[in-house]
């Protein structure tokens, strides 16, 4: 992609960023943003079909780059606990999850997670796709670290991420 489409495409994610963290998605049209932008609307249509796609671009985009920062995502698999710390230190400096995925589109953030992660993981352990066990051993292990700490967050987000690591690898409490 040359330098121009990049600099088009970022004013686009900057000012959909700034409409979306006072605006729920459904309030965003396609006009508004292109104002904000500023570009063309038939500049935002050679990118994107519409503030839908261009949303579910970026979160897939923030998602992946997140789990590429991570050192080890296949310590989902071999230690969890220190999985799960690094995914939610990794997930710390990133405000624009918390925009991205507001109002409608917040419970995504997790199937977007476990999509990426589980391609990850199948890409490193090809053999275990479509092993029921193993498949929902991880299902529990994203969902049901994320919706626990959701759930915690009251008891210090160190603290609740520490117990969700000790739970996840068998630790006793």
């Amino acid at each position: 992609m040359d330098l121009r489409a990049q600099k088009t495409q970022k004013s686009i994610a900057d000012a959909f960023y700034r409409l979306r963290a006072h605006k729920p998605l459904e309030k965003i049209t396609v006009r508004e943003l292109c104002r904000e932008a500023p570009v063309n609307r038939s500049t935002f249509y050679a990118y994107y079909k519409d503030v839908y796609d261009l949303s579910e671009q970026l979160e897939n985009e923030l998602v992946r780059s997140i789990l590429a920062g991570l050192p080890h995502p296949e310590a989902v698999l071999t230690d969890t606990a220190r999985f799960v710390q690094d995914l939610f230190r990794a997930c710390a400096p990133h405000p624009q999850l918390a925009v991205l995925f507001s109002g409608s589109r917040r419970g995504l953030l997790i199937a977007r997670f476990s999509a990426e992660l589980k391609r990850l993981i199948f890409d490193l352990y090809p053999e275990r796709k479509g092993d029921p066990a193993f498949e929902v051993s991880l299902s529990f292990r994203i969902y049901g670290s994320y919706y626990a700490f959701l759930e915690n967050r009251q008891y210090g987000e160190e603290k609740v991420v520490e117990i969700l690591g000790r739970l996840s690898s068998g630790q006793p409490l």
